[in-house]
């Protein structure tokens, strides 16, 4: 499990759409649903509700989303804090990929 990977959790839940967040994050909708596939079967639960009309959250998902929340926003506030310091002589910068409109 990943910080991606929860972020394209979080996305599918946003635009309930699989296709539509695989869209918004430049990957493919075969990915992005093995992805999310992976993760419930890490934890055994199903996070989405499929359907021809997109997905919906079950309550699995819901409190999934509520954990995974303050993960996603203290990385982009961890990435937002060091990317405005100047690196340390001996230590190297570092950039996480989120997309920060999405939280």
């Amino acid at each position: 499990m990943d910080i991606q990977t929860l972020k394209y959790i979080y996305d599918v839940a946003i635009y309930g759409s699989i296709t539509r967040a695989a869209q918004y994050n430049y990957i493919s909708p075969s990915h992005l649903s093995r992805q999310v596939k992976k993760i419930e079967e890490m934890f055994s639960i199903s996070i989405f509700e499929r359907s021809y009309n997109g997905v919906s959250l079950t309550k699995q998902g819901q409190e999934f989303i509520r954990y995974i929340e303050p993960i996603l926003k203290g990385t982009i506030a961890l990435e937002k804090h060091y990317s405005r310091q100047p690196a340390t002589q001996g230590l190297f910068a570092f950039r996480i990929a989120i997309h920060h409109n999405s939280l």
